[in-house]
């Protein structure tokens, strides 16, 4: 083949395919094109519009807004419908003219959750027939709950957001709210303009309640269910109680409620049971209580003390109530003081050693300690009650280690020999329920404290020292020389001053100089020792004794003048007082 012919069949080659890509285009527009999009969203707030020039609009439960827009092709010619699930298609509008745009309310009762398929047909100019298919789900959204809280012992409140789809709409009629629990189930109907709900009508007694919301329409539709919501209702609980004796006649009484349901309490109010009496005391009463933390104190007279005590604590709210029961027992010392102890305390300096400086911070356990010097009558029996009387001494002429015995002994009569603070060699166990001596520590943290600004006082009342406050040589009491009774400087007799300490002891300063639990050392104060253990060195010479006493100079009677005796020693101006570990006692006394 020449170059002629060969160049001749190219060019119809390329011509035939020419011919042949045309065929498939023009084929390809002369065929129907169905169009499918999803271009509504019934759970948005707007509509998207397809870009085939159809939209669907909800209106209501019997409504679709169907929106067709024309272009410069030409014509619509047929508007149809039918179910998804269905092959047969209803004409809706047949042969209608498009030049903007078509509007058409497609009028029937529409079924829940139900998938509606339309299809336009538009007639092009060139006749050319062409299908745009959209469909929409009705779905008759149900309430959007927000908030459920319980606001007393005998509401819930809750509120919902109506569906986005109707907001601007009366299609909805009603707001049903159906309530379970314990298979019982209530209904409750709403208006459609009401978003608030107060249930009046349930039982503070840890009942679980189960709540679910549905739209109903003005046309007898009603809507799916919200997703239930549950809330557990309960009357408020003391989640923290503690009955605390300050003295043998004191009671402190702390309660704590549940911090979100303190907004129940209407009323708190505190009774006492005496075990003679058939009747109650109202002895506390508080309403509407701000805080969750509540403390009151009860005083115990001689009859109440003589037998056995119940206390009842009974909170209410709008109509429920609950209540905690305590029984008290008349407790084993009269005359002692709750002392609450410190984390952060320091002892010293030494009055006559300013070198020995202040030692570290120590802790200071809560402790009870007796208000007055042991008297007399108590050493000779030790299981006796703290009676007073005017002319009472405080005993004298007791080794160290007789007070010992003495403490032992009381414990023994009334707590049981297994609580016993000091073994047989007079070592002594701080954590025991037992009478001891105090720690050099509590015996000064007792007699120094001033108040909660942090100030150490040089005596148990004050910076200055007076007859009217202490018995010292000297002094002017009408004792002289000699000690003073119990209570002399308490107002039995002297009634010029409180000569009484921060914590309301008496003769810490001056009177009898007073045994305390630790062997002496010249550098305790400043013994890293303390900072663990408030009770000194484990071994020395001598015992260490505080306070002054009848024969001594004002001076010696400050609160921080040691002084150091022989635990085997006896004198005429030296007693002791006791104290009892807080902690071990309660452990004690809640078994009892």
């Amino acid at each position: 083949m020449d170059n002629k012919s060969r160049a001749l069949s190219l060019r119809s080659a390329v011509y035939l395919s020419f011919l042949f890509l045309l065929t498939i285009f023009v084929f390809s527009c002369d065929r129907e094109e169905l169009i499918l999009s999803n271009s509504q969203d019934p759970m948005s707030d707007g509509f998207v519009s397809p870009a085939s020039g159809l939209l669907l609009l909800p209106q209501d439960d019997h409504t679709i807004k169907i929106m067709v827009f024309g272009d410069e092709l030409g014509l619509a010619a047929r508007i149809s419908r039918k179910k998804s699930e269905s092959s047969d298609w209803v004409i809706l509008v047949d042969e209608s003219e498009v030049s903007d745009t078509v509007v058409h309310y497609d009028s029937h009762k529409l079924e829940l959750n139900t998938t509606y398929v339309y299809q336009v047909r538009k007639i092009l100019k060139e006749n050319a027939s062409q299908a745009i298919i959209d469909s929409i789900t009705y779905r008759f959204l149900p309430p959007l709950l927000k908030n459920i809280e319980q606001v007393s012992d005998t509401r819930i409140i809750m509120t919902w957001d109506m569906p986005d789809q109707f907001i601007d709409d009366s299609t909805i009629e009603s707001v049903l709210i159906t309530r379970e629990s314990d298979d019982k189930t209530k209904d409750f109907v709403f208006d459609a303009t009401t978003t608030t709900f107060i249930d009046s009508t349930i039982k503070a007694d840890d009942v679980t309640y189960r709540y679910t919301l549905r739209s109903e329409s003005f046309a007898g539709v009603v809507s799916s269910r919200s997703d239930q919501r549950e809330i557990t209702v309960s009357f408020p609980k003391i989640s923290a109680f503690e009955w605390l004796p300050l003295s043998i006649d004191k009671i402190q009484i702390d309660l704590e409620f549940e911090p979100d349901q303190l907004s129940f309490i209407r009323t708190a109010v505190m009774k006492r049971f005496r075990s003679t009496l058939s009747s109650d005391e109202e002895i506390y009463r508080i309403s509407n209580p701000e805080s969750v933390f509540l403390q009151l104190t009860d005083t115990l007279d001689a009859a109440e003390l003589s037998e056995d005590v119940r206390y009842r604590l009974i909170w209410c709210g709008d109509v429920y109530c609950d209540s905690l029961e305590y029984d008290t027992r008349t407790l084993p010392f009269r005359y002692m003081k709750y002392i609450p102890g410190s984390v952060s305390y320091s002892l010293g300096p030494d009055y006559y050693n300013s070198d020995d400086g202040e030692s570290e911070m120590v802790t200071v356990p809560p402790f009870y300690i007796d208000i007055y010097e042991v008297r007399k009558t108590i050493y000779l029996s030790p299981g006796s009650d703290y009676i007073i009387s005017e002319n009472d001494l405080p005993v004298s002429n007791v080794t160290w280690n007789d007070a010992v015995t003495f403490c032992n002994a009381r414990t023994s009569v009334l707590f049981g020999n297994q609580h016993r603070a000091y073994n047989n060699q007079g070592n002594v166990d701080l954590k025991m329920a037992g009478f001891r001596l105090p720690t050099e520590v509590e015996w000064e943290y007792a007699a120094s404290y001033g108040g909660n600004d942090g100030k150490k006082w040089g005596y148990p009342w004050g910076d200055n020292i007076s007859g009217y406050y202490a018995n010292y040589y000297g002094s002017g009491d009408p004792y002289e020389p000699g000690a003073t009774p119990i209570g002399f400087y308490e107002g039995l007799t002297n009634t010029s001053l409180d000569a009484s300490s921060f914590f309301q002891l008496q003769d810490l300063a001056g009177n009898m100089i007073e045994w305390c639990q630790d062997w002496y050392s010249e550098t305790a104060y400043t013994d890293h020792s303390y900072s663990d253990n408030p009770a000194g060195p484990v071994s020395g010479e001598a015992k260490v004794a505080r306070g002054g006493g009848w024969q001594s100079d004002a001076v010696d009677c400050n609160n921080r003048v040691r002084k150091e005796f022989a635990p085997t020693l006896a004198h005429e101006t030296i007693g002791f007082r006791t104290v009892v570990s807080a902690e071990a006692f309660l452990t004690y006394w809640r078994t009892q």
